[in-house]
């Protein structure tokens, strides 16, 4: 039996193009034609082939399903293979009961490490301090044993306060920064130039300690009421930072609003020491003037009732407040019919009042502070912080005292022929807006030379007038002429200006201007 041939390998058809060959597509005579040419290049169709090269065969449909093909198995190929429902792993309920017993027995192994430590450190710690019985060792052992408690109680509650930073630290923690950072933009400031800045404002957290005159309290220094205060109630000195005395005794500054309010409600146990009369915080009482009151009021039946209590039940049904002072002022003429009450609440009023029907409205007053002028250097700041040597107030001079002192009146503070204390003197602090502010330093200088110029021109008016008397035996006219027009000799007068344009303290000169006009 014969066998058949083998039948050659199947070749696919390159001009296949499936729906789209054309029926009377000539496959013989196109492979003949095609069978020498240079091999087609693959180029994107609408671009032109580069300078210096042969233009390609153009593109043909069997070349854009070749592209077509190229292109869909490039993107087939960034894909992952997608898992399968049979390969896909079951997902376990997710348990963490062991982990967690784990780190609850850790903890509390600690924390039971930090108890049995604390409780030897106690017993051992109570057997220390019974040596302490009495007196400052006593109060100072208290204090010691308030601060290890606090500690045992942050350490406790596995809480750090902010440590200190260090230059280690610092250098350690500046290798993470950028080599170069971006620096912070400045502050732009909008307010006028010359216009004084206001102070925030922010609550007084003093407590003032009032004491008697001789009280021997008053000849102690700051640092031994604060260690006292403290000593008695527990509290570190950081809390109370700084202690300043007043005309009345002693201000307490607190830390905080309650460190202010604990001094106040522990104030028996440190107050009697001091010899205090009261313990008392900073309040700000609003003073109303009413005028035309009655002087004495009656009942019905004529009877006079009490006047203080009547005053205070009409000031509450008239304000809605109740008055923590109601005084009469120093000069009370008694035999008038009526009189002037002052009446001190610790809120405004919101609406105008009076009283009884009878008096004018109730006037609020506005307190206007004369600035502060130390009674040791007569400069013009508070008493209590000046360490500068003491002047005399007549004539500006040290190492005299001002009753002995029989020098020319010359200020210490203007070098003006007047004494220190002089209300006109040009030299003092001007209101502006308000508040007072310290004149700048160019118009100090300038208002000590005209001073001094003019008090060289008295004296020599003195001197001549007392040369000519000598000689002969009265004062001539000319010597009194130039004496009395010494006094009045012309600055340039400093100015305050009250204008949006120019708020703040501004020096100007405004003419001839006397001095004592100056104010």
């Amino acid at each position: 039996m014969a066998t058949a041939p083998p039948s050659p390998p199947y070749e696919p058809d390159p001009f296949d193009l499936g729906i789209y060959t054309p029926n009377n597509l000539a496959r013989g005579a196109r492979a003949a034609l095609l069978r020498d040419s240079s091999p087609a290049e693959i180029t994107d169709i609408g671009l032109s082939p580069p300078r210096g090269r042969t233009a390609q065969t153009p593109s043909s449909p069997l070349t854009r399903m070749c592209n077509a093909a190229n292109a869909e198995g490039q993107q087939l190929d960034k894909f992952p293979a997608l898992p399968t429902t049979a390969t896909q792993e079951q997902r376990l309920p997710i348990d963490i009961t062991h982990a967690a017993t784990q780190l609850i027995d850790a903890q509390a192994a600690v924390y039971n490490a930090k108890l049995r430590v604390f409780r030897t450190f106690c017993a051992h710690f109570n057997e220390a301090a019974k040596e302490f019985a009495t007196g400052p060792e006593r109060d100072f052992a208290k204090h010691f044993s308030t601060s290890f408690l606090g500690f045992w109680e942050q350490t406790l509650a596995n809480t750090s306060p902010a440590s200190t930073p260090t230059y280690s630290g610092i250098a350690a923690n500046g290798t993470a920064s950028p080599a170069n950072p971006r620096p912070k933009p400045a502050a732009t400031h909008h307010q006028a130039q010359g216009s004084p800045v206001p102070a925030p404002s922010r609550e007084d957290l003093r407590v003032f300690v009032r004491l008697e005159a001789d009280a021997p309290a008053r000849n102690h220094i700051g640092y031994a009421i604060r260690a006292h205060v403290a000593s008695k109630t527990g509290l570190e000195l950081n809390r109370i930072p700084q202690v300043l005395q007043v005309n009345t005794g002693w201000a307490i500054r607190a830390a905080d609003k309650a460190t202010r309010d604990l001094l106040i409600e522990r104030q028996a146990e440190w107050a009697d020491d001091l010899g205090a009369t009261a313990v008392e915080t900073s309040q700000k009482w609003y003073n109303y003037v009413v005028d035309n009151c009655p002087r004495r009021l009656t009942d019905l039946y004529g009877n006079e009732v009490d006047y203080d209590a009547a005053v205070r039940d009409e000031v509450n049904n008239q304000t809605g407040h109740t008055p923590v002072s109601i005084r009469v002022p120093r000069r009370d003429n008694e035999q008038l019919p009526n009189k002037t009450l002052i009446i001190s609440l610790l809120e405004p009023t919101k609406r105008p009042w009076s009283l009884f029907g009878t008096s004018r409205v109730a006037r609020h007053i506005e307190r206007t502070n004369p600035p502060k002028q130390c009674e040791n250097c007569w400069d013009y700041h508070t008493r209590h912080a000046c360490n500068r040597q003491t002047r005399c107030k007549r004539c500006g001079k040290t190492n005299h005292a001002s009753d002995s002192c029989t020098a020319p009146e010359q200020c210490a503070n203007c070098l003006g022929p007047h004494a220190a204390d002089l209300a006109a003197c040009p030299a003092r602090p001007k209101r502006a807006h308000g508040l007072l502010h310290r004149l700048p330093k160019e118009q100090r200088a300038l208002i000590r030379q005209m001073g001094s110029r003019l008090f060289q021109q008295q004296q020599a008016a003195q001197q001549r007038q007392q040369s000519q008397t000598e000689l002969n035996g009265q004062p001539a006219p000319e010597a009194v002429a130039e004496q009395q027009r010494a006094p009045v000799a012309v600055i340039p007068a400093i100015v305050v200006s009250d204008t949006p344009e120019g708020r703040g303290t501004q020096a100007r000169s405004a003419g001839e201007t006397p001095l004592a006009d100056i104010a």
